[in-house]
């Protein structure tokens, strides 16, 4: 429809047609995933967990489509915005001003993490212990690389932490 409106004599045609190509996949691929989410997963909560082996798959299915979205549109728009307001259509409490890579968080925690005006390096986390969920909040902080955030309902407000410890 739209490709015969790309010039057809120029040199690097064919490019433009396949980065094209990659690219709207990419967009489709994201708009489909953030309907996995909230068809799969819903609105999450602080509280009791509710583990069956059909949460677990709808959890794994959620996560690994918006990881393989992801990877393709993480080609284009690496260090942009554009991710934050993806990873809000999944659910997650975020602003423009903060900075982090968004395939650390996954579509089946999203809905109990807040990030505001904070950099968040490569870390991992979890929102699950002792059979309920918990809240992470991180405000005005910055978190290093190799970070291991609890499952405490845990508020992390105005400090840096370090790389490589433990909170």
């Amino acid at each position: 429809l739209w490709l015969s409106k790309l010039p057809q004599n120029w040199r690097y045609a064919p490019v433009l047609v396949w980065y094209l190509l990659i690219f709207w996949v990419g967009v489709i691929s994201i708009g489909t995933s953030v309907i996995i989410k909230w068809t799969f997963i819903g609105k999450r909560k602080p509280g009791p967990v509710n583990m069956s082996t059909w949460r677990i798959c709808l959890d794994w299915a959620a996560d690994w489509h918006f990881k393989a979205s992801m990877g393709i549109f993480f080609t284009f728009f690496q260090n942009s915005r554009i991710c934050n307001i993806i990873l809000m259509m999944h659910g997650m409490d975020t602003d423009f001003i903060s900075k982090f890579q968004p395939v650390i968080f996954l579509p089946s925690k999203l809905d109990l993490v807040s990030v505001r005006r904070s950099f968040i390096s490569r870390v991992s986390f979890d929102v699950q212990n002792e059979g309920l969920y918990r809240h992470l909040n991180i405000i005005q902080s910055s978190v290093g690389l190799g970070v291991y955030l609890a499952a405490n309902s845990l508020e992390i407000s105005g400090i840096v932490v370090p790389p490589f410890t433990r909170v």
